[in-house]
């Protein structure tokens, strides 16, 4: 049975939107920065996906569902973002090795999975400050900025980064839930897609999914996900609800529609 004391513990005082696909997120923080006139320098985001695009610049690019984090960043000046990777990943040793470990060998325009010069560890916080470029949207991967230093040392030149107009650090945070805690007592902008919780396969690295999970499982997780969040005390002002319903399992969508419906009513800020 769903956790509705926790849910209303949780997000009663927050500001909640709910919608279809990840890249109205975008327009959801816009909307409530411009009007709170709030200055909130972190986004947290529940995803199988990071939605955050590496090494590429966005300049004349619309914003869609593998980009918006890019957005979000370049607009809102925000200084730390943070992926919060599943429980289903996590738990089996095949997938979360797909995330930790460092593979590809062509990270020009990807979406960033991990930090490509080393592997990563899901068990702890993961933290890089990766070069952000304010103009362009464009994040660059450590692999990508350890070439170019090491190119300008071999031409004995300066390095390429003190050059580069508009270049900012942002810190990129990959973690699981059982180390959110980092986040206690701060103030985050708050993405939650549905595909956290149930993910098809569909379009994800190495079709990754949990897709044989039953409604008991989701109502579970819902429930799971709630209770971490309120035991890490986090402060959570705005939040987006995304179905993505590209990725989801369709059996599921009435449960998933429920527990954001609940979510979305408990709020006394809409």
């Amino acid at each position: 049975m769903l956790n509705t004391d926790n849910i209303k513990l949780l997000f009663k005082n927050s500001s909640i939107e709910v919608n279809e696909n990840h890249d109205e997120t975008f327009k959801v923080f816009d909307n409530y920065l411009k009007k709170t006139k709030n200055k909130i320098s972190r986004l947290v985001n529940f995803d199988t996906h990071s939605d955050l695009y590496q090494n590429y610049n966005l300049t004349g690019q619309s914003i869609n569902i593998a980009n918006w984090v890019n957005y979000c960043i370049k607009e809102f000046n925000l200084d730390e973002f943070y992926w919060i990777v599943p429980d289903y990943i996590y738990q089996n040793s095949l997938y979360r090795n797909v995330y930790q470990e460092k593979k590809d060998k062509n990270i020009i325009n990807k979406p960033f999975i991990n930090f490509d010069d080393e592997d990563i560890d899901l068990s702890k916080v993961n933290m890089r400050e990766l070069y952000f470029n304010c103009k362009t949207g464009e994040i660059i991967s450590p692999e990508i900025k350890n070439n170019l230093e090491n190119n300008c040392r071999r031409f004995n030149m300066p390095s390429i980064f003190e050059k580069i107009p508009n270049l900012r650090k942002v810190r990129v945070y990959i973690l699981t839930k059982q180390n959110i805690d980092i986040l206690k007592g701060k103030e985050i902008l708050l993405s939650v897609d549905a595909d956290y919780f149930c993910n098809s396969g569909y379009d994800t690295k190495e079709e990754i999914n949990n897709k044989y999970i039953t409604k008991e499982d989701i109502i579970n997780s819902f429930n799971d996900f709630t209770d971490t969040l309120i035991k890490a005390q986090i402060v959570i002002p705005s939040v987006s609800l995304i179905y993505s319903p590209i990725y989801i399992l369709k059996n599921l969508r009435p449960e998933i529609e429920n527990f954001y419906e609940i979510i979305k009513e408990v709020s006394n800020k809409n």
